[in-house]
């Protein structure tokens, strides 16, 4: 994956205005045309919102009832590096 670093860096900053809670990531690959990201964090004791989709474009959200959210969450996340994306 060959990025433009200005560009990453324009990417982490706009990502992080617009959803300031949780951890954020993404994965951009302008070889391919993939400039997505995906964001989770615990909305209360019980429920963890996920939000995604192409960076610039309004995200999908999704809220989920979960026994352990920060198991949960810690899960997802691994899934999400092992898949390429960047903590950003």
């Amino acid at each position: 994956m060959k990025t433009d670093f200005s560009f990453e860096v324009y990417v982490q900053a706009k990502l992080r205005l617009l959803f300031p809670e949780g951890r954020m990531f993404a994965f951009v690959d302008s070889q391919l045309n993939h400039y997505k990201f995906w964001q989770i964090f615990q909305e209360d004791e019980r429920h963890v919102v996920t939000r995604w989709g192409r960076i610039g474009k309004k995200p999908q959200t999704s809220v989920q009832s979960v026994w352990d959210p920060k198991r949960f969450i810690e899960q997802k996340i691994k899934e999400k590096l092992k898949k390429g994306y960047v903590e950003v």
